[in-house]
């Protein structure tokens, strides 16, 4: 539907939803007449299963809910499917243009992620160089407490000697 209100909205038409169809009043198409008509658009998805698959119903008034027919204005009803059938290459077009920007919004959320792993990997190597450098320092202050409790146990030793005599 969005293609059909690209279009007419290039004309300068605007819609106005009613009953479940999309209506462009006192519109003038010249592939379709000279006329102004009123144009009445609905789609319909042939099942829940094939999204891929829209049939979209497009009828045609003089004016005032007076529809037209084969049998009403044959030229009209032929300019009108001649128009729809060459909407087929524009609706391909159109849908590929939603295609590529549907992809395009996945990829910017994949580079979001990707980037985001990226920091989350600089931090963490952050840290694990942190932690290796506490390990370290842990070693060292361990060496130095070890050297001092050393030193402590042969005072202590010594002052045990000297209670012995």
């Amino acid at each position: 539907m969005k293609l059909v209100e690209e279009r007419f909205g290039k004309l300068g038409y605007k819609s106005r939803e009613s009953n479940g169809y999309y209506t462009f009043k006192g519109a003038r198409i010249k592939e379709i007449g000279s006329d102004s008509y009123d144009f009445y658009f609905k789609t319909d998805r042939k099942n829940r299963r094939d999204k891929d698959n829209t049939t979209l119903t497009m009828l045609i008034s003089s004016g005032y809910e007076k529809f037209i027919g084969d049998t009403t204005n044959a030229s009209v009803i032929s300019n009108a499917k001649s128009f729809l059938n060459s909407q087929v290459n524009g609706t391909a077009d159109f849908d590929l243009d939603l295609q590529i920007a549907a992809q395009e919004e996945l990829l910017k959320k994949a580079d979001k992620s990707l980037a985001g792993m990226v920091e989350d990997g600089q931090g963490l190597s952050k840290k694990r160089e942190k932690i290796e450098t506490d390990i370290q320092e842990n070693l060292k202050k361990q060496e130095t407490q070890k050297a001092e409790a050393e030193k402590q146990l042969l005072i202590f030793n010594t002052l045990k000697e000297k209670r012995k005599h």
